[in-house]
């Protein structure tokens, strides 16, 4: 796009050149293969002024569908003045919901700023969508998560499980046990017991019988403790969060869908707290880099300040000519400039390398990534915000093992599109094309 064109030497470098002074301290960045230092970055600088309204053609552009894929609609058309007017409307409703999607997912300021770094290397920049709560703390100058932590952002369903969560406080990153009678207050709160893990040698037959034991043990202890729970969101939570109710800022979970991902949810957090608890007492991984406050992690640099999650860098890579892009392991020269570029860009604050290029050492690890892998895949994932070396941000699908394709070759895949005001009637037009 030619109105991004002019500015994207010039705020690549600057990226690289202002930014970096603001960092402090190094550390192991667990994404790289030859564990490269790099900085910590808790600083961030606020905009004077808002570059929604500066670059306002950028953004009008946001999601616009390619000339590929329109003209590709068209000639199967047969010039049928119905079908193209009907081919019209359903790209406009796409331009909207691609939009949407978009830009809920990454603040204006950082998605501009990756697009200039992203046109500067001539690299696309993947991105995973940051959840739009955490949108006003990061533009505010809030801190970001650093890769180092597991714990994640919290949502809705976080007020329901935690007494000390409130509707204000969604988006940042959060440390609880969602059992009842947790409390931060409690030093001598015990996690709940870790999951037990599956013997090595299945063919053990004593050992694989005794963890199937103690794996029908532990989940009977987490329907207990989540059976618990619900009776206390019904009794009580509900009656606590009745303001909250009031104004429509808080659903009470009603259906059995509702409930079975609030269970879901319960699980993980409890699953969380278990394994990441220790990490923050004394001699903890986390000991000397944070502050508990309540259920919030503040960093020790910044103590009264929430952090939020960060704009969780996927990969990058090169673009090919049918649309597609190829991600490209960042062991290479560009690979780690553009690393060094996106880490030092304090409006964007990359926070680690590209996932993508992730080598787990442990089980749980391998996990946290097999998930995130397919959180961004077709069918039921939810597309990548991805800004090209051409000027585009487009929604695309991660497809295993190395490729990106356009959210719009997956028609299939719509549970991104339910979550845009503008994709309930553009599925609907989809659905009688």
């Amino acid at each position: 796009m030619s109105h991004a064109m002019g500015s994207s030497d010039t705020v690549g470098h600057d990226a690289q050149s202002s930014a970096r002074p603001q960092a402090t301290g190094m550390r192991y960045n667990a994404f790289k293969d030859k564990g490269t230092p790099t900085p910590v970055i808790y600083q961030s600088s606020v905009p004077n002024n808002s570059i929604g309204w500066s670059e306002q053609q950028f953004f009008n552009h946001v999601g616009v569908p390619s000339e590929q894929d329109l003209e590709e609609a068209l000639n199967a058309a047969d010039g049928s003045p119905e079908k193209i007017k009907q081919i019209l409307n359903e790209f406009i409703m796409r331009q909207r919901a691609a939009q949407e999607y978009l830009l809920q997912g990454m603040p204006k300021g950082a998605m501009f700023q990756a697009l200039m770094i992203a046109m500067h290397n001539g690299r696309f920049i993947a991105v995973r969508p940051t959840g739009v709560a955490a949108h006003p703390g990061i533009e505010s100058g809030s801190p970001t998560k650093a890769q180092e932590f597991k714990n994640k952002t919290s949502k809705e369903m976080d007020i329901w499980l935690c007494n000390e969560i409130g509707f204000n406080d969604l988006g940042a990153v959060v440390h609880y046990d969602p059992r009842v009678g947790w409390s931060s207050s409690d030093a001598d709160w015990e996690p709940f017991p870790k999951k037990p893990d599956e013997p090595k040698d299945t063919s053990d037959l004593a050992a694989m019988q005794q963890y199937e034991q103690d794996l029908a043990a532990w989940n009977k202890a987490v329907e207990d403790a989540w059976l618990e729970k619900r009776a206390y969101i019904e009794n009580v939570r509900k009656n606590q969060l009745a303001g909250d109710l009031d104004k429509h800022r808080v659903k009470f979970p009603e259906s059995d869908a509702e409930w079975a991902a609030l269970r879901k949810w319960f699980v993980s957090r409890l699953t969380e707290y278990s394994e990441e608890d220790p990490e923050y007492r004394p001699d903890g991984h986390y000991a000397n880099q944070v502050h508990l406050s309540g259920p919030f992690i503040h960093l020790a640099a910044r103590p009264d300040d929430h952090m939020y999650g960060d704009h969780d860098l996927f990969g990058f890579g090169m673009m090919n000519g049918d649309g597609t892009g190829t991600f490209v392991l960042d062991t290479d020269t560009a690979g780690q400039d553009m690393q060094s570029i996106l880490q030092a860009a304090t409006t964007f604050q990359a926070q680690h390398g590209g996932i993508w290029n992730w080598q787990p050492d442990t089980a749980f690890n391998q996990n946290i990534k097999n998930v995130i892998m397919g959180a961004h895949s077709p069918p039921n994932g939810e597309p990548l915000i991805v800004m090209t070396p051409s000027g585009t941000v487009e929604p695309m699908f991660y497809i295993a093992p190395d490729r990106l394709e356009s959210a719009w070759k997956h028609p299939e895949a719509t549970k991104w599109l339910e979550s845009c005001y503008s994709g309930t009637p553009l599925l609907a037009a989809m659905k009688s094309s």
